[in-house]
């Protein structure tokens, strides 16, 4: 009614003190993640390390269905799948194109090596570079041996992570490893 409307426009509530209790909650401040897509777009550059596992865990490289078993019909490996799939995903972002790769778990004239350069650099060119120094590791010396210990690589993937990160701060660009 006119009465109860004059009442209600002449009550005794400041302006901006109404109960808001039931007014829907307001969304909160954007608080959104960056994503991957993020990162890349913004000029952040990957740089790939890959370690292999040698240990004798995987099977004689030599018997067909073993993990390592090099087919000379060319059919790939699991661990050449692996690399194919997992590396050229990652290689796609990585600015330089070159890997260094690590083998651990090998024995090589009679010592344990629990981490050792795969291949003749200490990185290797794209994708078919990893493949290629993975091949000739089995045209070395190589006993497949063990334990497993991660420890070494662990600590080779993190100084070429820390060397990779103070390089790309010299050029003030963001980098992960």
């Amino acid at each position: 009614s006119a009465q109860m409307e004059r009442a209600l426009s002449h009550s005794a509530i400041p302006a901006g003190t109404e109960d808001r209790s039931l007014d829907p909650p307001s969304a909160p401040p954007s608080t959104k993640r960056p994503t991957f897509v993020d990162y890349v777009s913004s000029g952040c550059e990957l740089s790939m390390c890959v370690a292999i596992d040698f240990t004798a865990s995987n099977g004689d490289p030599r018997q067909p269905g073993t993990l390592h078993n090099i087919n000379l019909n060319g059919q790939m490996n699991d661990y050449q799948k692996a690399i194919t799939a997992v590396g050229s995903v990652i290689a796609k972002y990585d600015h330089d194109k070159r890997f260094p790769v690590w083998g651990f778990g090998a024995k090589f004239d009679g010592l344990i090596r629990h981490v050792f350069q795969v291949g003749d650099s200490a990185q290797l060119n794209g994708i078919s570079g990893i493949l290629g120094g993975y091949r000739n590791v089995f045209s070395s010396p190589l006993h497949m041996s063990g334990p497993t210990i991660f420890n070494e690589v662990i600590q080779c993937a993190k100084a070429f992570a820390t060397d990779s990160e103070n390089e790309s701060r010299k050029s003030g660009k963001l980098t992960y490893t």
